[in-house]
């Protein structure tokens, strides 16, 4: 287990660089949303924070980055801060076509996954309702992914898909 963190450490090290070279020459909202991705993606959270904040801090109405704060609070299990984090994105995002109601659906997934968490089935149902009045297909798919025959799942019992957050990084 060790060998593999350092093997995937060292595989973060040669895929990030280029990432934060490009962050810190264009210094742009969305390069830093990027870099935060990248970060999270190898378990560089305290980075990604950083990363996001910046971005942010460059546009406080960035979607992307916002929703991408939310998920390094839920990795973090702060899942009230994720929630609050994702709504903010949710209520900029607003309707603008079918590429808002994808990250719109991400939102609305990663806020169920939160309550979720948190044991607060009726809330999580609440966002389940709405992504299944925005998207038939997807929301029941939401509902699907946490559903143990029960209701909805904790995260702790629902397995991997339930610790995996949507990054969003395209420009909302």
């Amino acid at each position: 287990a060790a060998l593999f963190k350092q093997d995937r450490d060292k595989l973060g090290d040669i895929l990030i660089a280029p990432v934060a070279a490009a962050a810190e020459k264009n210094r742009t909202k969305t390069d830093y949303n990027k870099l935060g991705i990248v970060q999270a993606q190898f378990g560089r959270i305290k980075e990604a924070e950083d990363s996001f904040g910046k971005a942010v801090r460059i546009d406080p109405k960035y979607a992307s980055a916002l929703a991408n704060l939310g998920n390094v609070s839920f990795l973090r299990s702060d899942y009230s801060k994720a929630i609050e984090s994702y709504r903010a994105a949710l209520s900029i995002i607003g309707p603008r076509g079918t590429s808002a109601n994808s990250a719109s659906l991400s939102m609305l997934s990663n806020i169920v996954k939160a309550y979720s968490a948190m044991g607060k089935a009726e809330l999580a149902k609440s966002y389940v309702d709405q992504a299944i009045k925005l998207d038939p297909v997807q929301g029941n798919r939401i509902m699907a992914s946490m559903a143990d025959g029960s209701g909805l799942a904790r995260a702790a019992d629902a397995g991997a898909s339930m610790r995996t957050v949507d990054y969003l990084d395209e420009g909302y």
